[in-house]
């Protein structure tokens, strides 16, 4: 990344930029998925809109396609990005609209990111899990089922819904230091993700989880550690995820599937979804 001093470009409609990993340790690399013709120097802004730092990205021409729901972006990167190690963790945008997180390796504090409940409710490519979910029952679906990829864009709006008022929460500049880092909820059953971490905090609105993360929680707070849950419907649907590669490297597609009951399947993930009939499912957990 460069410095915050402008001109800068702008994107027009249709044109985005992804990066993948969506959220990654300060100073790593990332791949970028950027759909524009040419070169662009653009902003980098936090929360507040605030230009901190600029990046020139290359991109091409790439059609949002008829089943971006479904299989997310399978274009191959564009280019890559590294971040500078003393890159204070927290949301960002580029343009001022495209959101991407940035992470510590280390922090005694772990803030879970919400990511397969904000890919759920994602539009990008004209559709997202829940308007899906309405057409299958408009068209006489009893048990709608629905897969949604987490390798999609993530438009502020959709990145700031849920995390927008735990950001303001949070004490101020508490981001700058190596106190707190973030991590995926995709990526809370692997095996040192919590590893140094003594509180771990659940913002606003984190409905879908795999048994896997549920059981990885549990086994992190048996172990003594605290945790804070700071929204209702935390842990309301169960998901399942299927990992697939994908074309230029970059990590994993998870794709997510979603049903009438209690699942999910993704292709970064491919996630899929399905509600439970009772008032209270914070027990969905158990067998």
């Amino acid at each position: 990344m460069g410095t915050r001093d402008g001109p800068f470009d702008t994107l027009r409609k249709r044109e985005w930029v992804m990066l993948a990993p969506y959220c990654a340790d300060a100073g790593s690399l990332r791949h970028v998925t950027a759909a524009f013709p040419g070169r662009r120097h653009l902003p980098v802004t936090n929360m507040r809109g605030e230009a901190v730092a600029s990046v020139t990205i290359e991109g091409r021409r790439i059609p949002s396609p008829a089943d971006a729901l479904e299989n997310g972006v399978t274009a191959e990167p564009t280019g890559t990005l590294e971040l500078p190690a003393g890159t204070p963790a927290g949301l960002y945008f580029i343009d001022d609209q495209w959101a991407f997180a940035v992470s510590r390796s280390q922090g005694l504090c772990t803030v879970v990111l919400p990511i397969s409940t904000i890919q759920a409710f994602n539009e990008w490519g004209g559709r997202s899990a829940y308007t899906e979910r309405q057409r299958q029952r408009e068209t006489g679906h009893k048990a709608p089922l629905h897969h949604y990829s987490l390798r999609r864009p993530l438009a502020r709006r959709f990145a700031t819904d849920v995390l927008a008022g735990f950001l303001d929460w949070l004490p101020r500049r508490a981001l700058a230091g190596e106190g707190i880092r973030f991590i995926p909820d995709y990526e809370l059953a692997r095996r040192d993700a919590l590893a140094g971490t003594r509180l771990l905090l659940i913002p606003g609105r984190s409905e879908y989880w795999t048994r896997e993360n549920r059981r990885a929680v549990d086994s992190y707070v048996a172990g003594g550690a605290d945790m804070v849950l700071l929204s209702s419907e935390t842990m309301l649907h169960e998901i399942v995820t299927r990992t697939i590669g994908w074309p230029g490297g970059g990590g994993v597609r998870r794709r997510i599937r979603s049903h009438q009951r209690c699942h999910t399947g993704t292709t970064l993930p491919q996630v899929s979804a399905y509600p439970l009939h009772r008032p209270q499912s914070g027990l969905w957990w158990q067998s």
